[in-house]
């Protein structure tokens, strides 16, 4: 009789190994919830169970059985693994990793319980684990496509672009109808700008399923290689077959962008408009349409339409931050620095916020505490908020300020009546203060009205006299004045629209009695040469300072000239901030500063410097016109 039921519970032991095998869940689950009253201390039974009440949802019964079964026999490393996966798809990775560690205890060549651990580790972002643990899985099973897939993601995550290629590479290996490989792939050669090797990878993507995203992505690159038809070509397509209505309006504005680009703004609004129409309850329309007013300068209108994409999109910090470059520029202050504190939590931010445990100043209330300012953006930006700075200077504190290396020779002679105040390139003690603060936060105490701009201390900066002295001497020739000129920007993301040729300056160069200096920094030397042979006009250049590097002796060479002609660089501010008399030349409005204001002919920040608007997209001949006019009566007086 015992041999009978004995024979009887491995029969049904194995039907219901049959039935999972099979897939018929249900089935299983009928026979081990009779062999649970049978067996009920079985711990292969159990685990069965349990993983069949997990697959089926069933958790919280599943996980009773399963931790059951784990009490009778603990090496069980599948079950731990499951048990595992469970609390990774539940949120709660470090459960997950306890988990998975016990696993690999009992079972150290399981490939995929380092993988599933390889997943935990990056979603607390513990890279550096997550990749040793993608490695060690690989090493296991080197055809484990998943792991190579993942490790590729995080490659590109933490912009080791090579490596995320090679690891792509080995997932296409393995499968050479990995989709998602060919795109990932595509995305880091985009990061690389090698815009050609991405479109050829989201083609082969799309040739295996023409999906939207994929065909986004190429169009991007089209963009990048300035394939504007051919981007339009592939919006058009997404437009064309993309059932999904959120799709779909994004192509129509990315399309609109493109047609602004090639000129076509009316065309690019219409798509805007049919973007919004499509479903207005999406922001990026609103954004995008906001976008072209002030492109028209219609900036009244442009804040309607940013303010309707926010109410969408309240938690889009680059939304946000976008709308306060234009509050600020309209001179709406106080909500325009309350905006700008967003900029810090934008994605893919190219400049890593200040790292501290000590709190951010709040208030600028507080007496005889140590106060970090700390520098971000460009050298430009430095050197702007440092306008604000001596604001902050008069209260009674002491501060640290770090800056850019290149300006330290510079401010330490400029702010020497301020003894409260050392600057620094860099501050790893925290002991030396109690509060931090971004330099472009001090706006939002010092600067909310135009009125707040009239106590700045002018001049900010302070050549170094007798250096300036020498190079007078130098620069100074038979003719009657010296006019420095800049006529690029190096920024990587609006440089090229702020950015003009020296051909542009012809009719400027034949003026009479001025002799233009060079304070162009990076290598102008063909560009220079190429000029010279078509017009006969040479730039006076002092090979000694290197206006990159040489922050202080390009100060003194800045001094040294009657007057300075720049577009907006680093050079505009440090004219500025010297108070030296300015013509500075700014584009339509891609690549227009906020700072410099809206069609403004004079610019608060820095009071020395008379604007010159373009009023049409890389069209100088407007600006370059009014320099002419106005050099020609400076050497006139």
């Amino acid at each position: 009789m015992v041999s009978k039921n004995k024979n009887k519970i491995i029969k049904s032991l194995n039907d219901a190994l049959t039935f999972c095998q099979k897939g018929q869940l249900i089935e299983a689950r009928n026979i081990y919830q009779k062999l649970i009253r049978v067996i009920p201390m079985n711990d292969q039974m159990l685990a069965n169970f349990g993983t069949i009440e997990l697959q089926m949802g069933n958790f919280e019964y599943a996980i009773e059985l399963l931790d059951k079964s784990l009490l009778i026999n603990p090496n069980q490393a599948n079950i731990l693994n499951n048990l595992g996966n469970y609390y990774l798809e539940k949120g709660d990775p470090k459960i997950s990793i306890n988990y998975f560690d016990k696993a690999i205890s009992c079972d150290p060549k399981n490939f995929n319980t380092f993988y599933n651990k390889g997943r935990a580790m990056t979603s607390i972002n513990k890279i550096d684990e997550a990749i040793k643990c993608y490695r060690n899985s690989i090493e296991i099973r080197p055809e484990n496509k998943m792991a190579h897939f993942n490790l590729g993601f995080i490659f590109n995550l933490v912009g080791k672009y090579d490596d995320a290629i090679f690891e792509y590479d080995e997932v296409i290996n393995i499968d050479g109808k990995f989709m998602n490989a060919f795109y990932n792939r595509g995305i880091s050669y985009e990061n690389q700008k090698n815009h050609k090797k991405a479109i050829q990878d989201y083609t082969q993507a799309i040739d295996i399923e023409s999906k939207a995203i994929f065909i986004f992505g190429r169009a991007k690159s089209f963009e990048g290689l300035k394939k504007y038809t051919e981007a339009i070509l592939d919006y058009s397509k997404i437009i064309a077959l993309e059932p999904n209505i959120n799709d779909k309006s994004l192509a129509y504005c990315r399309r609109a962008k493109v047609k602004e680009l090639i000129r076509d703004i009316d065309d690019g609004m219409l798509d805007i408009q049919t973007a919004i129409n499509l479903d207005p309850k999406i922001s990026e329309p609103y954004e995008v349409y906001a976008y072209f007013l002030k492109k028209l300068n219609r900036n009244k209108e442009a804040r309607i339409f940013f303010k309707k994409a926010i109410e969408l999109d309240p938690e889009n910090n680059q939304l946000l931050t976008n709308f306060s470059h234009l509050e600020l520029a309209l001179e709406n202050y106080r909500q325009g620095w309350q905006l700008f504190e967003s900029r810090w939590k934008v994605k893919n931010l190219k400049q890593i916020p200040f790292i501290s445990t000590k709190p951010e100043l709040k208030s600028f209330e507080v007496k005889n505490k140590k106060i970090l300012i700390w520098g971000e953006q460009g050298l430009g930006d430095h050197i702007l908020y440092s306008t604000i700075l001596v604001d902050a200077l008069k209260t009674k504190n002491e501060f640290l300020v770090v800056i850019d290396k290149r300006l330290i020779d510079l401010y330490k002679r400029s702010f020497k009546e301020f003894e409260n105040v050392c600057f620094l390139d860099r501050a790893d003690n925290e002991d030396l203060y109690d509060f931090h603060l971004p330099i472009g936060s001090l706006g939002k105490f010092f600067r909310n009205s135009k009125q707040d701009f009239l106590k700045q201390k002018i001049p900010l900066l302070k050549d170094d006299a007798n250096y300036t002295k020498i190079l007078k001497n130098k620069t100074h020739s038979e003719k009657k004045y010296v006019c420095g000129i800049s006529w690029m920007s190096k920024s990587l993301s609006t440089g090229n629209s702020k950015s003009m040729c020296l051909e542009d300056f012809k009719s400027v160069f034949a003026l009479p009695d001025i002799n233009f200096v060079d304070l162009q920094y990076g290598d102008t030397k063909r560009e220079q040469k190429d000029f010279k042979e078509r017009s006969g006009f040479e730039l006076t250049k002092i090979n000694s300072i290197d206006n990159f590097n040489d922050i202080d002796k390009l100060a003194s060479l800045i001094s040294a000239c009657d007057f300075i002609v720049t577009t907006s660089n680093v050079t505009a501010h440090i004219a500025g901030a010297l108070n030296k008399k300015t013509y500075l030349i700014v584009p339509f409005t891609q690549g227009k500063i906020w700072y410099w204001g809206i069609n403004k002919k004079n610019c608060q920040w820095y009071p020395s410097i008379k604007i010159l608007n373009s009023n049409a997209l890389e069209d100088w001949k407007k600006p370059v016109k009014e320099l002419h006019d106005l050099l020609s009566k400076e050497i006139e007086l």
